[in-house]
């Protein structure tokens, strides 16, 4: 591994990048318990805006995109931490991106994935 002498640590690259320090647990921790707090600030906001669909359909789209930041947050850490049994559920693709981001061009066919249909050949 060549690693800059001047570079910080979070700049090294294989295994050595992926154990955790403390601190950069705590500051996991703190950036989920923070956004859990905006998703509950937003979900009590969303159930006093039922008259207003389009409220809710976007507080519906925030709640969802925060809960994933915080599920990707909590696994990518696990993943780093000794002893923690790893990822609950995936990295951040698995997270926060629909599922046909992983379709093959076969099976995205007819589903609006496949970006060329209809173009002129």
């Amino acid at each position: 591994m060549t690693v800059d002498a001047k570079a910080p640590e979070s700049r090294l690259i294989g295994d050595a990048a992926r154990t955790l320090t403390a601190s950069q647990i705590g500051c996991v921790l703190n950036d989920i318990a923070a956004t859990a707090n905006q998703i509950d600030i937003l979900v009590i906001r969303l159930q006093s805006t039922a008259e207003d669909p389009q409220m809710v359909d976007a507080l519906a789209g925030a709640v969802l995109a925060l809960a994933q930041r915080i599920g990707w947050a909590a696994d990518m850490a696990a993943d780093r931490i000794s002893g923690s049994g790893g990822m609950a559920f995936g990295d951040a693709v698995q997270w926060m991106m629909p599922p046909s981001f992983n379709w093959d061009d076969e099976k995205g066919k007819g589903n609006g994935a496949d970006l060329t249909a209809g173009a002129q050949k």
